[in-house]
């Protein structure tokens, strides 16, 4: 479905079906331009097949799909170090090696 913007408005319209169908045919949803994956993140399926070309966005998904706790408490760290613009600077020129850092609990 292409559309400008986020698709959030469409879960309510469309998710439901959308899960039955999965369900009623065991299928794989498939989303080639995830976007904000709004309609990915509400059905939460473990066997979603996620494009897009912005791999930093797919990782993400993949990350907060695999270990939501993980990426809470990292994103709580965060905060926890500063949400003043250096600290929004500094963050935003990091260059990750990997997509996700290992669960450190």
């Amino acid at each position: 479905l292409k559309w400008a913007g986020g698709k959030r408005w469409l879960v309510p319209l469309v998710g439901r079906g959308v899960h039955a169908r999965l369900v009623e045919t065991g299928g794989r949803y498939l989303e080639p331009f995830l976007g904000g994956g709004a309609l990915a993140l509400w059905l939460g399926a473990p066997r979603a097949h996620l494009g897009d070309i912005e791999r930093p966005l797919v990782d993400a998904y993949s990350a907060i799909a695999a270990d939501p706790d993980g990426v809470t408490r990292e994103l709580e760290d965060l905060v926890r170090r500063g949400v003043d613009p250096a600290s929004y600077r500094r963050v935003r020129a990091w260059r990750p090696r990997l997509p996700a850092r290992p669960d450190r609990s």
